[in-house]
């Protein structure tokens, strides 16, 4: 028979020894249960983070009428304490003039298949800013849904949703049904210590030994575990040595069996991703001006131009680098790194950007960076951030952390710019202070 799973809500502070458990599900986000979204009727990105949030979806729907993200689980939905579905949600404002703006939420069976759902249309709060949003859902007694539909733009039969925009994250949705204990692993700040934070109702039965436990960091190196404690509601393993901000961390467990007190038990896993919660050390790489500690001043534009030195809008006392596209369509700075980029020790980067008022077609400016060899693109890594915040500086952040590289080693960079308008030519933003983390032994 199966028990009943209550999971922490995401802004909860977990306590060690506490066996409280709460009524809802984080299905998307930090703690998200739900590891690959999909998304019908426009074009999804997964962001790691966007305007303070940190683990966001992006949508620009094309033009289907219907067009939204799917949140599907292999967990039965149960609505006996709770039918409210929760969310946090961006709206960039659309250039085009609508009667109304509206988000349709729900759930369904499963995925796909929009026969058995249940779906509430409500009005877009606010543009250009976070809104959280409540869904009251009644379901049909009988139907096991096990998928968290959000629409935007509904009933969009005469194109109107073409084009428009949307930012979602931190979705919730009342507790499931499962037959097991589900856990959250993450490092603390000081790297010192790994947690496996218990999700489910029911607290830990038993202790465990630290044998029953194997740590990886990046993909090889096996750490040592000093000593395993085991609370009611944590499992804490003290390793020998601290883990550093960039390492790749993974966890197994096959070696024991851990029970709680509604006879669930843990299943073993294997390799089962740490999340890396060590503050990383930033160093400036360049002022992308005319200090580059770590770059050559080889800087050159694709399809666009740039100059040193420039005064920003508003501020004379204020220099960075101003780019501007020459042509209709995206273009890019390239530079090289005086020193190789590690992506096993260097993985994450920060810009700052200024982009002008642009004109109102234009929602937001999409920056990517791209690691490159020589500048080739074969083997490249790529990840892209979306600017909606104008006439004030905004740092961007780019996260290597999750990808699979096909080489170790980059020499080379490209930044690329491509404003969310068919006319981009003329567009003009100011770039300073690329950082990455603090390099040693150069």
């Amino acid at each position: 028979m199966k028990l009943q799973l209550h999971f922490l809500l995401i802004s909860l502070v977990i306590v060690m020894m506490s066996g409280t458990s709460y009524g809802q599900i984080q299905v998307f986000g930090e703690k998200g249960i739900v590891e690959e979204p999909k998304a019908w009727g426009g074009k999804m990105e997964e962001l790691t983070s966007f305007n303070g949030k940190e683990e966001v979806l992006f949508i620009q729907r094309n033009t289907s009428p219907y067009g939204g993200f799917i949140f599907d689980m292999d967990l039965k939905l149960d609505f006996s304490t709770s039918n409210v579905i929760t969310f946090s949600a961006y709206n960039p404002k659309p250039a085009k003039k609508l009667e109304a703006y509206t988000i349709l939420a729900g759930v369904r069976k499963k995925g796909e298949d929009g026969q058995l759902q249940v779906l509430k249309k409500i009005p877009v709060k606010s543009f250009d800013q976070w809104e959280e949003y409540s869904i009251e859902i009644n379901p049909v007694e009988g139907v096991d849904y096990k998928s968290v539909i959000i629409i935007l733009q509904p009933d969009s039969h005469n194109k109107e949703a073409n084009g428009m925009t949307m930012y979602v994250t931190d979705v919730k949705a009342p507790a499931v049904v499962a037959d097991e204990i589900l856990t959250y692993l993450s490092t603390d700040e000081s790297g010192k210590v790994i947690q496996m934070d218990i999700l489910s109702s029911g607290d830990l039965k038993n202790k465990l030994k630290k044998t029953a436990f194997k740590v990886i960091k990046n993909g090889y190196k096996e750490l040592s575990i000093r000593k395993l404690e085991t609370y009611d509601r944590q499992v804490i393993l003290n390793m020998d040595k601290p883990i550093h901000p960039n390492d790749d961390i993974r966890l197994s467990f096959d070696k024991d069996r851990l029970e709680d007190t509604d006879g669930k038990v843990l299943k073993p896993f294997k390799h089962k991703l740490v999340k890396n919660n060590v503050p990383i050390d930033f160093e400036l790489y360049s002022d992308l001006n005319f200090t580059h500690k770590h770059v050559l001043d080889n800087f050159h534009g694709y399809r666009s131009s740039f100059q040193k030195g420039v005064t920003v809008p508003g501020n004379v006392e204020d220099m960075a680098m101003k780019v501007e596209l020459k042509e209709d369509y995206w273009g890019a700075l390239m530079f090289n790194m005086k020193n190789e980029l590690d992506i096993t020790k260097e993985k994450v980067f920060k810009v700052k950007v200024f982009v002008p008022q642009p004109p109102e077609e234009v929602e937001n400016i999409k920056v990517e960076l791209c690691l490159r060899v020589n500048q080739k693109l074969k083997k490249q890594l790529k990840k892209k951030v979306f600017i909606t915040t104008f006439n004030e500086w905004v740092e961007v952040s780019f996260d290597f952390k999750d990808e699979e590289p096909q080489t170790r080693n980059f020499n080379s960079i490209c930044l690329a710019f491509d404003p969310s308008s068919s006319t981009k030519k003329g567009t003009k933003l100011y770039i300073k202070d690329f950082m990455g983390p603090r390099k040693r032994n150069l």
